[in-house]
């Protein structure tokens, strides 16, 4: 694999976080969990076609990825969808242990995302385009925010990356869209992140890159749950 890093034209490093402008109601636990994980590794030379959809209605979340190639390649995966990422709390009100006073419990700060995501990819000597899309989605309960990678035609390309959602969480707490990469590429690289809600909101925020770049990014879309109008969790 070319050392890009090195010979770097540019380093940019993109922070865009945006704060509880809105709020929203909780979305509801599935009555019936449901649980699905990918774990994955790969590494050799020649062709190469990856291609996912996640859709899950009962989450708020859609997720795409679609990646092909040929050159040197290699890639690890993990990638979870948890339904009850909520496990933390004991019994059907979902009421969390941290909110009782509980101190030793700190499950609601460090529980599972209902989606992750974490992906390596080394790429070499070849051509490679695809990109991923990450979505909450807003008509299901989720927050509306999404996030496009582009990956528009590649020679050399390395990169870490972490995406999360979160949507079932407890009234005081936030739904969130978290993704973080660090990437080196020479090529056509770029992001496209959008926030809208009529009348209310309107955030788009657009990178691209064509040449020998080093880019840093992580954006953090963040919205805080509240109970519904009659005071109660929904």
């Amino acid at each position: 694999m070319k050392r890009i890093s090195i010979i770097l034209a540019a380093l940019v490093i993109a922070l865009f976080m945006v704060g509880t402008a809105a709020a929203l109601n909780r979305v509801p636990v599935p009555p019936q969990e449901e649980y699905f994980t990918e774990i994955s590794s790969a590494q050799g030379t020649g062709q190469f076609h990856i291609e996912k959809t996640v859709i899950d209605k009962d989450l708020a979340l859609e997720v795409h990825e679609l990646l092909i190639g040929n050159g040197d390649f290699a890639m690890e995966s993990k990638e979870k969808l948890n339904e009850s990422a909520h496990y933390c709390m004991p019994d059907k009100n979902w009421t969390c242990p941290c909110e009782q006073g509980d101190e030793p419990c700190a499950c609601c700060l460090h529980r599972p995302a209902n989606y992750y995501h974490s992906k390596m990819i080394q790429f070499d000597n070849g051509f490679m385009t695809g990109g991923e899309s990450f979505e909450s989605l807003a008509m299901h309960g989720g927050t509306g925010a999404k996030v496009v990678e582009m990956i528009d035609g590649v020679t050399a390309l390395q990169e870490q990356k972490e995406v999360s959602i979160d949507t079932t969480v407890p009234v005081g707490y936030k739904q969130s869209l978290d993704f973080d990469t660090m990437v080196n590429f020479d090529g056509t690289w770029g992001t496209h992140s959008t926030w809208k809600k009529p009348c209310k909101k309107d955030i788009e925020h657009y990178q691209y890159f064509n040449g020998t770049f080093a880019v840093q990014k992580n954006l953090i879309f963040d919205e805080d749950v509240i109970p519904c109008s009659n005071k109660k969790d929904c």
